[in-house]
């Protein structure tokens, strides 16, 4: 068997066992280190007072031996098993939105797309699913930044990649306590690493194999940790705000607003340019947090984190950087395209122009139609009836049972010409 072979087998058996590795270093180091070495061995000589109390200076060795591996394991376990919670419970089943955003990721070369959904006149248009993107993997619609992770099989915002060695996911949620076990236990290794080396130096026969336990156990998890994780881990996710599966290009569309309440798309390809990289100051206070308090703290999580979850209705997904910015000005102020032909089929086919919005004379065409409508208007009952000559008024007026005399009386007295209060005189 090679050198090759037996890393690779190494690197497998570490790998697949890898809760086995921790359980055992943070088992047996406190065992080992902190009973057998420091208390039955330093502390116990120093007890030499009838006050019992410690002295020498044993006794602050043995206190540093026991106190900091404590807070280092205490540290990395506690922001391990929040991951691990995050991971196989919390976001089970969550699933990305649809609402669509100003400036939003796009899948490569979606511009040229021929199933990219288009207006009449040949633009990008949003279409009736929202977003423009696609998991290549599961079909779905997915927002910016989501990418699909094969262990669950699912879609996960921020998503960077599966630790086999600690059996967490890393995405939005649980990269901030990622990147601080990528700290807390590798510190830990170290710290346990020398004392062990110490407490070797300083026994004879058996014990000195006891003391070499911790080492064991502690160095192909320093070497598969520190060496390959923690220093490209931090100088991607938290220095360059950079995931794994991004790689060197990235496609955005931007909303722009028309007349006519027509809204399209505009498409831009970035290559060789991270859209998301804001400049290490503010990657590090995206990581970590906004501020130094939150920023040392691993358990509060930092603003993107609160506003993802808790404020859908935001603009963008997560922030762009000012070149982003600039292109998206320039799409809104740029000149509108024409219009398709559904707004302009109408004036197209007409034989005479039509007059604009300017107040100029109507055609005469349009004055002729006028009278037309009327035909159509019904008139009132009241206005027939006075419009019928006499003889129809006083048959319609003797058919009724009320009025039928003044009626009848009416159209005679307006024939003869005279008021009929001076029938009876006769003229001079």
């Amino acid at each position: 068997m090679d050198f090759s072979n037996v890393c690779n087998w190494w690197r497998f058996a570490v790998l697949n066992y890898s809760w086995l590795w921790l359980i055992l270093h943070a088992v047996l180091s406190t065992y080992m280190l902190s009973y057998e070495y420091v208390w039955r061995r330093l502390m116990e000589p120093s007890i030499v007072s009838h006050i019992g109390l410690y002295h020498g200076s044993t006794y602050r060795i043995g206190l540093l031996v026991i106190i900091l591996p404590a807070v280092l394991k205490l540290a990395w376990i506690s922001c391990w098993l929040p991951c691990l919670y995050y991971t196989w419970l919390k976001d089970r089943s969550w699933t990305s939105g649809s609402t669509t955003k100003l400036i939003m990721q796009a899948n490569r070369n979606y511009g040229t797309s021929p199933n990219a959904p288009r207006d009449a006149a040949g633009n990008l248009t949003v279409g009736v699913s929202g977003r423009p993107r696609t998991c290549p993997k599961c079909h779905k619609r997915c927002g910016d930044r989501v990418y699909h992770e094969d262990q669950s099989n699912r879609c996960l915002p921020l998503f960077d990649h599966f630790c086999k060695f600690m059996r967490i996911s890393v995405y939005l949620r649980t990269m901030k306590l990622y990147l601080y076990v990528l700290i807390f236990l590798p510190l830990d290794l170290i710290v346990t690493l020398v004392f062990a080396s110490l407490a070797t130096g300083q026994s004879t026969g058996r014990s000195t194999w006891m003391f070499c336990v911790p080492i064991i156990c502690a160095s192909p998890v320093l070497i598969e940790v520190a060496l390959e994780n923690t220093i490209i881990q931090w100088y991607l996710l938290a220095w360059k705000n950079q995931l794994h599966g991004e790689g060197r290009s990235v496609t955005l569309v931007f909303k722009v607003r028309l007349r006519h309440q027509r809204t399209i798309l505009r498409c831009k390809q970035y290559d060789n340019l991270n859209p998301w990289d804001l400049g290490y100051k503010e990657n590090l206070r995206q990581a970590l947090g906004e501020t130094w308090l939150v920023g040392l703290c691993p358990w509060i999580p930092p603003a993107r984190v609160r506003n993802y979850y808790k404020n859908p209705g935001r603009a963008t997904d997560f922030i762009f950087r000012k070149e982003v910015w600039n292109d998206q000005r320039l799409f809104v102020n740029a000149p509108p395209p024409p219009p398709p032909p559904m707004f302009t089929g109408v004036a197209v086919e007409r034989s005479e122009p039509v007059a604009g919005p300017s107040r100029q004379p109507q055609p005469q065409q349009s004055q002729q139609q006028r009278p037309m409508a009327i035909d159509f208007l019904v008139p009132h009952p009241r206005a027939q009836q006075e419009a019928q000559p006499p003889e129809q008024q006083q048959r319609r007026g003797l058919s009724r049972r009320t009025g039928a005399r003044s009626s009848a009386v009416e159209p005679s007295s307006e024939a003869d010409g005279t008021d009929p209060r001076h029938r009876g005189k006769r003229p001079q």
